[in-house]
C-alpha cells in the first residue's frame, strides 16, 4: 500500500542495490528520536524526517540545533501553519549510502509513525544522493542544507529534491581565480574520490589551464584512505600550492604529514573548503595521527579556505523569517552549548530550509483549504496527507519550486534543478585571533568563472594576508631580456676584434719567442694571460646567442658565465 506505482521504474532509474535495499535493510537508526513542542495540544503536528549524519568521514549533526531554533519561531508564529505545528523524528546516516537508505526507510515504514510530511536530509551528498534518487517514489519532497555534489543537479534523476547550498563545482572559480590574483603558475591538487570533489576538481584545471596556470593531481580511494599515497603525498617536486579536495578527516592526515616534512608557510600554502565542522582539525582520541593540536594549528596558519556563504553582510538587518542573522547565531550557540553537538556553518542553510519548507507549507494549506484543482469536495488537510498523495506532493512541490524570501545567509531561491542560487564566493583565511586559531574573511570573489573580480574586505589587502610575503609556487620566473639588433652587431664585431687580436699576439708570442724582449715579458704567462683572454671574449657570444629551446638555453646559460670565470 505504500508504494507508489511510479516505483515499479525503479530499475530504469537508479541501481540494483537501491530497489533491494527497499526489502533487505534493517530499520534500526543509532540516533532515532523524535522532537515535539509542548502546550500546542489544539494544533495538529506535522513531522519532518530529519537525517544527518553523526559520522566520521563528516559530521553535520551540528545543523539539529539550527533546525531547533527555526521550529522555535515557526510554532510560535501564528501566522506560520495556521492550525498545525511542526516537528521532526531524527536519523543518522553517518555519511554513507547503505546506512542512509537505512535511516530513510526508518523514517517512513508503517512501523515507524507518523508520517512524514517532507524530508531534510541526508547530512552530506555523498548519503543525500541514495534517498533524494528514490524520495519522490514516496511522495516525499526533500530539501539538503549539508551537501553540495554537483551530481545532485540532476532534476531527472531527483524529482523531489531541492538544495539549499549551490553546488560545489560553483568554488572552482575561488580556487582558479586566487591562483590568477597571486600568481601562482603550478597548484597540486590532492582528490579524494568522491563526486562531491571529482566535480569540482575538473573544473578547477579546466580554469587553470585556461589561464596557463600548470597542475599536478592525486587522487585516492575513500576506502584506501589518503596515506594510501604516502610515498608522494607531499613530497611532488616543485609543489608549493596544495588544493586538498577532500573531507576533513583526510584533510587533517595530509595536513600531520606535511609538518612532519616541514612544509609550513610562508615557503608552503594550503587551500581547502570553509564548511568543514568547527574545530575539525583538533586529534579525537580515536584518530590515531601522530600530531598534536598545536603542531596542526601551526601548519593549518594562513591556509585558505573557500565557501559560498552566507550571502548576507549586514548580520544585524532583520530578515523575512523576523530574526537577524546576529539573533539566530545567539539562539543557535544557546543551543548548541545546551546539546552534545559540534558547531558547523550549514546549521545556517538548515534553518532557512527549515522555513523555505514552512512558506511552501503555507501555501499548500491554503490552496488544500480551498479544495484541490478547484473542485468542491470536503477540504483536505496536511494531516490527510499519506505516501500515496500525489497531488499533495506536486503542490508543495510547486511552491518550494517558487521559494523567494530572504533569510539569514541572504536572497533563497533555487533552479530549475532546485539548487541553490548564488552570486557570491567568499575567500577566508586561517589566523590566530586572541589566541585562538579561526576563520576571518578577506575577500569575496563575484561571479563564477575565471574572470571572476577578486576584492579584498575592507582593511585586508596582500600585506596583511601574507605577512611573510605571498607562497612561491615552485615555478622559476622566466624573464626574457631583448637586446637591439644593432647593438648586438656591435658587439659582435668587437668580440671577433678583440679575438683576432688576441690570436694574433699568441702567434707573434710564439714566433718571437726566442727575442730578448719577448724573454723579459715571460712568454709562459702571455700564453695564459691571451688564453684567459680570448675564453672571456668567447664568453660573451653565450649571452648574445639567440635560442629558441630549453636544452640551448640550459648550455648558454651554464657555459657563458663558466668559461668567463675561467678566462678571468
Amino acid at each position: 500500500a505504500l508504494l507508489d506505482p511510479a516505483l515499479h521504474d525503479c530499475t530504469m532509474n537508479m541501481k540494483l542495490f537501491l530497489c533491494i535495499s527497499v526489502f533487505v535493510l534493517g530499520i534500526t537508526s543509532a540516533h532515532g528520536y523524535i522532537e515535539t513542542y509542548p502546550n500546542v495540544s489544539e494544533r495538529d503536528p506535522l513531522y519532518l524526517g530529519l537525517i544527518m549524519s553523526f559520522g566520521e568521514a563528516f559530521n553535520s549533526s551540528g545543523t539539529v540545533p539550527g533546525v531547533q531554533v527555526a521550529l522555535d519561531l515557526i510554532n510560535d508564529d501564528p501566522k506560520m501553519l495556521p492550525g498545525y505545528t511542526l516537528h521532526y523524528m531524527l536519523t543518522d546516516s553517518q555519511c554513507d549510502q547503505t546506512v542512509a537508505l537505512e535511516a530513510f526507510f526508518d523514517q517512513i515504514l508503517p512501523e515507524h509513525d507518523p508520517t512524514k510530511i517532507a524530508l531534510m536530509g541526508a547530512g552530506c551528498s555523498v548519503a543525500t544522493e541514495p534517498t533524494a534518487q528514490i524520495s519522490h517514489f514516496y511522495n516525499i519532497n526533500q530539501i539538503s542544507c549539508a551537501s553540495s555534489s554537483t551530481e545532485l543537479a540532476d532534476r531527472a534523476r531527483f524529482r523531489a529534491y531541492f538544495q539549499m547550498l549551490p553546488t560545489d563545482v560553483d568554488l572552482a572559480a575561488g580556487f582558479a581565480a586566487t591562483a590568477v590574483e597571486y600568481k601562482w603558475k603550478n597548484i597540486s591538487i590532492i582528490q579524494q574520490n568522491e563526486n562531491l570533489f571529482i566535480y569540482t576538481v575538473d573544473r578547477v584545471q579546466e580554469l587553470l589551464s585556461n589561464a596557463n596556470i600548470s597542475s599536478t593531481l592525486q587522487s585516492f580511494e575513500s576506502s584506501e584512505g589518503v596515506l594510501s599515497l604516502r610515498d608522494t603525498l607531499v613530497s611532488l617536486k616543485g609543489a608549493r600550492i596544495y588544493y586538498l579536495a577532500m573531507y576533513s578527516s583526510n584533510a587533517k592526515v595530509v595536513l600531520c604529514e606535511a609538518y612532519k616534512a616541514g612544509k609550513v608557510y610562508p615557503r608552503y600554502v594550503y587551500l581547502t573548503y570553509a564548511w568543514y565542522t568547527d574545530q575539525w582539525w583538533v586529534p579525537a582520541e580515536d584518530d590515531n595521527i601522530p600530531c598534536t593540536r598545536e603542531q596542526l594549528e601551526s601548519i593549518l596558519e594562513y591556509t585558505l579556505a573557500f565557501t559560498q556563504y552566507p550571502e548576507t553582510k549586514n548580520t544585524s538587518r532583520i530578515t523575512d523569517e523576523g530574526i537577524s542573522h546576529m539573533e539566530y547565531e545567539e539562539r543557535y550557540r544557546r543551543r548548541l552549548q545546551e546539546q552534545s553537538y559540534s558547531y558547523i556553518v550549514n546549521a545556517e542553510h538548515c534553518f532557512d530550509g527549515i522555513w523555505a519548507l514552512a512558506y511552501a507549507l503555507n501555501r499548500t494549506i491554503s490552496a488544500m483549504m480551498e479544495g484541490l484543482n478547484g473542485s468542491n469536495s470536503s477540504p483536505l488537510g496536511l494531516d490527510d496527507f499519506t505516501y500515496n498523495s500525489s497531488a499533495v506532493r506536486q503542490l508543495l512541490f510547486n511552491y518550494l519550486s517558487e521559494t523567494d524570501f530572504e533569510g539569514i545567509t541572504g536572497p533563497v531561491s533555487f533552479n530549475e534543478d532546485g539548487i541553490r542560487t548564488v552570486s557570491r564566493l567568499r575567500v577566508l583565511q586561517y589566523r590566530k585571533i586572541n589566541g585562538s586559531l579561526a576563520l576571518a574573511e578577506i575577500a569575496s570573489i563575484m561571479g563564477n568563472t575565471l574572470n571572476s573580480e577578486f576584492v579584498y574586505q575592507e582593511g585586508e589587502d596582500e600585506q596583511t594576508v601574507w605577512p611573510g610575503g605571498v607562497p612561491y609556487d615552485g615555478v622559476p620566473d622566466q624573464v626574457t631580456i631583448s637586446v637591439h639588433v644593432a647593438v648586438t652587431s656591435i658587439y659582435s664585431v668587437l668580440i671577433v676584434a678583440g679575438m683576432v687580436f688576441a690570436v694574433a699576439c699568441l702567434i707573434f708570442t710564439i714566433a718571437f719567442r726566442k727575442k730578448k724582449m719577448i724573454r723579459l715579458s715571460s712568454p709562459n704567462l702571455n700564453y695564459f694571460i691571451i688564453t684567459g683572454a680570448v675564453a672571456m671574449y668567447a664568453s660573451v657570444l653565450f649571452y648574445i646567442i639567440p635560442v629558441l629551446s630549453e636544452e640551448a638555453a640550459t648550455v648558454t646559460c651554464n657555459v657563458g658565465p663558466r668559461l668567463f670565470t675561467l678566462g678571468y
